[in-house]
């Protein structure tokens, strides 16, 4: 298996620098022995007969007299304790595979998903990622968007009904649904998409084309209305 590592570590993150050398070692043998969203099953035994790492005198992290104890006061709240006593890495997802966003159709990102909630961790993942006030506001650009465009089709509709008393409300009420059908997005109306616009010319235009679509002439095409 291959994961990526951050080289910089061993200059440039202060923390990773102040740990003595056998956490540091213990802390490389974790991330690259804990499963693919960062858990990992504590046993000691194994790491020191792995590492050969001999137990210190001093304790400079906590007060216990393990080597684990001493990681887990080092690690501080970059580790979550799950219920039933892993570590979870909890930067190792979005440092691995960036967000772990469930709109993706990526078959691993699902499995990163769907290994989370075996271990009760996605929720608390989604939270602590910022995806869930991501969406929260991309729903909320999506309702501005809506009631952005709303609202101008109503301010156009009322422009247009001010000309009632120069045409008839079935021709008023056909221009309005023409001109105020909204573009693919969503964000603007046919009106707002043309260089220029007059209601009272484009209005007196529609009058003509109808008149002369009715008896046979010419051609229903947006540049003639």
């Amino acid at each position: 298996m291959r994961r990526m590592t951050e080289t910089g570590k061993w200059l440039h993150d202060k923390w990773f620098r102040s740990l003595p050398a056998d956490l540091k070692l213990t802390y490389l043998y974790i991330t690259d022995n804990c499963d693919n969203v960062g858990i990992w099953e504590p046993d000691e035994d194994l790491v020191l007969f792995v590492t050969k790492i001999e137990q210190p005198n001093t304790l400079p992290f906590g007060e216990g007299n393990g080597l684990l104890d001493r990681m887990r006061d080092a690690f501080g709240d970059r580790i979550l304790i799950t219920d039933k006593g892993y570590w979870w890495l909890k930067k190792f997802c979005d440092f691995q595979y960036g967000p772990l966003d469930p709109a993706m159709n990526s078959k691993p990102i699902q499995s990163y998903i769907k290994l989370l909630k075996k271990h009760n961790l996605w929720e608390t993942y989604y939270k602590g990622s910022g995806l869930d006030k991501d969406k929260e506001e991309d729903k909320d650009k999506e309702e501005d968007k809506d009631h952005a465009i709303a609202n101008r089709s109503e301010a156009f509709m009322n422009e247009v009904l001010e000309f009632k008393d120069s045409y008839s409300m079935d021709m008023l009420t056909e221009f309005i649904s023409y001109w105020s059908e909204s573009n693919r997005s969503g964000t603007k109306m046919r009106c707002e998409l043309q260089p220029t616009w007059d209601t009272g010319r484009r209005l007196g235009t529609w009058k003509k084309r109808s008149k002369e679509i009715k008896g046979g002439k010419g051609r229903n095409d947006d540049k003639y209305l």
